[in-house]
């Protein structure tokens, strides 16, 4: 069978690499600095994982000026890049993720990435766990409007020269479904990454997963890695 698919757009943090931790440890760094006392739990930072880095200093920092929030982004850069610099973050693929990634691999079809990153940070994720090659169209915040603003998706759709119902977002966050829907394509959430099942649910994806390698059971996805199928919300 004819995939019916002509790009897969992923996003990163929560989605291909299981990073939470290592993000939550620079934000409570960074708010030490900033706001002495205050601590963030892991599920709070989950929260706001997938914006663009104003976007989230606006959402965690909103009684703060502006030269704070900006402040509070280059503190968490600095925190980020110190960590990643010394191996310090911890950072992993989930489960499934090469192995899926490997079979979707085709001359048939493009994947890309549509990240809250930077396109330094994206890159660099990228490179730790061998995954440069198979991404050819990279879109962050570093040029883009934050999600769920559909521009990310809109210019992967241009630069692979597909159409919007050809194409599948992939997303761990109501953020990433939010902005698939806007730009026009179908959307899978996957349900262990940063947002609950409740909230992903009601951002209404066209396919709801469990685990990266269900993906394959998509219609005109099919590869047999022994995975149960998807369940449609």
């Amino acid at each position: 069978m004819t995939a019916p698919w002509e790009m897969i757009i992923f996003d990163c943090d929560g989605t291909l690499v299981d990073s939470l931790g290592g993000i939550a440890t620079c934000i409570n760094a960074t708010l030490d600095e900033l706001e002495p006392g205050r601590r963030l739990s892991h599920a709070e930072v989950g929260h706001v994982v997938g914006l663009s880095l104003d976007r989230v200093f606006e959402e965690l920092m909103p009684d703060q000026d502006l030269e704070i929030q900006k402040r509070g982004i280059a503190l968490y850069r600095k925190h980020y890049k110190e960590r990643a610099d010394t191996g310090r973050l911890n950072s992993q693929l989930f489960p499934g993720v090469k192995e899926v990634l490997s079979a979707l691999d085709s001359d048939e079809m493009v994947m890309a990435i549509a990240t809250g990153k930077s396109l330094k940070g994206l890159k660099r994720s990228l490179r730790e766990f061998d995954l440069e090659p198979l991404f050819p169209i990279l879109q962050t915040a570093d040029d883009n409007a934050s999600k769920p603003a559909p521009e990310m998706v809109q210019k992967a759709l241009s630069l692979g020269g597909v159409r919007p119902e050809r194409t599948l977002m992939v997303g761990d966050t109501d953020y990433d479904i939010l902005m698939g829907r806007a730009a026009g394509v179908k959307t899978c959430a996957v349900t262990y990454g940063c947002h609950e099942k409740s909230r992903l649910e009601a951002a209404k994806p066209d396919y709801l997963i469990d685990d990266i390698r269900q993906m394959l059971k998509l219609p005109g996805l099919e590869r047999d890695l022994g995975e149960e199928g998807v369940t449609a919300p």
